[in-house]
């Protein structure tokens, strides 16, 4: 176990922490509460805390075929849905199925773009607001107007394409279903943004197209 896969691991459980026990320095709190003593956040839940710690240690322990990563059965989830549309021709049903089933959310999410006119709102639900990013991605940049990551995908996919379990690539997934994916998010919640084209590096750029055309 590297000591960056020993960082990342802890900056997860961190932030879980973090998001739980953020209380004290909220808008509106008392003086009082300002000043009382820290706490995690997990109080009463050491448990479950201690189940997420025990699942980060086995994950990275395992080493064999390859070195898994903390993101690996989510990727193996997403690849498996990707390589049975791909199969039947059928990633456009795919990506709409997705869309339907985070509709509710994006579409709250255009309520409170339309009263505020904050766009950058529609990249913090894309991101920052949902689980189903931050755990599938390890880091992600932000900035205003832009959001970019490494593609998650190159670790499983060189370690199952030997074994014939997958025959896609990290272009052809950008492609096929990251771009089309992402730009049908931004429809909903009624803003305008642009995903970078594929590169070796495998950087993935989603930045506001407001904010394109004013660079």
């Amino acid at each position: 176990m590297t000591q960056r896969q020993i960082a990342l691991a802890a900056a997860t459980v961190l932030t879980l922490i973090w998001s739980a026990g953020q209380t004290a320095d909220k808008p509106g709190a008392d003086v009082a509460s300002k000043f009382a003593a820290e706490t995690s956040g997990f109080e009463g839940r050491e448990e479950a805390l201690g189940r997420a710690l025990s699942t980060v240690i086995k994950t990275l322990n395992n080493t064999e075929p390859y070195q898994h990563e903390m993101n690996d059965a989510l990727v193996k989830a997403l690849l498996s849905q990707m390589q049975f549309a791909k199969d039947r021709d059928l990633m456009p049903e795919l990506i709409e199925h997705d869309r339907r089933v985070l509709l509710p959310l994006l579409v709250r999410t255009k309520k409170y773009i339309d009263q505020t006119g904050n766009t950058e709102l529609a990249l913090v639900a894309m991101f920052e607001r949902t689980a189903c990013h931050y755990q599938l991605v390890d880091e992600t940049h932000a900035e205003a107007g832009l959001r970019s990551y490494t593609s998650p995908y190159k670790t499983v996919l060189d370690a199952t394409r030997r074994l014939e379990q997958f025959d896609m690539t990290e272009e052809w997934i950008h492609n096929n279903w990251t771009i089309p994916r992402f730009l049908g998010m931004a429809k909903v919640m009624g803003v305008n943004i642009t995903v970078s084209p594929w590169n070796e590096e495998g950087r993935v750029i989603v930045q506001l197209a407001d904010r394109v055309a004013q660079n």
